[in-house]
């Protein structure tokens, strides 16, 4: 799924969601959008559960 690190709150984008190599983001042409890998889930170190990427919550923080 093609989602913009700006607009979209996604779990992929934010630096609570455990993904240190950001694995699940793919770099596409066109600023700040990234395909994102929606069957990948991590571990969110806010709530201490597992996430979908494509999972949003309050606490979200950017990471870009």
């Amino acid at each position: 799924m093609l989602g913009n690190s700006k607009r979209n709150r996604w779990c992929a984008f934010c630096i609570h969601w455990y993904d240190p190599t950001n694995s699940v983001l793919t770099p596409k042409s066109g600023r700040d959008m990234f395909d994102v890998d929606n069957k990948k889930i991590c571990k969110c170190m806010v709530t201490n559960l597992k996430t979908k990427a494509l999972a949003t919550c309050p606490k979200f923080t950017p990471k870009f």
